[in-house]
């Protein structure tokens, strides 16, 4: 880890999620995975006791965001579009949304 690498932080029980966006986030040597989460818990405790740049966040999981000291970009991790529960979560302080399947484009 160096001063300018950019810490994320996935929190999804989808496997095959966690697995596309670790495969997107190799790709950029300024990135490092710090933490892959499965449960609230889990990324409550990894956020609170860590300096992060990026959580991703599965939007099942949103209800994380009152517990946790927020890092400055959130992005949510969706898989169909609901243009109604997408605003709301911008509203919320999510940076941007990601649709299924992610791509390299969207993560730029």
């Amino acid at each position: 880890m160096t001063n300018q690498s950019i810490e994320v932080v996935i929190l999804s029980d989808d496997e095959i999620k966690v697995s596309k966006l670790k495969g997107l986030l190799s790709r950029y040597y300024s990135v490092n995975l710090a933490s892959v989460c499965h449960c609230s818990a889990e990324a409550i405790s990894y956020l609170n006791n860590h300096r992060v740049t990026i959580f991703f966040v599965d939007l099942g999981f949103s209800d994380v965001l009152h517990d946790i000291r927020k890092p400055p970009f959130i992005v949510g991790l969706c898989d169909a579009v609901n243009t109604k529960r997408v605003k709301m979560f911008l509203k919320m302080g999510f940076f941007e949304v990601f649709y299924s399947p992610y791509t390299e484009n969207e993560l730029n």
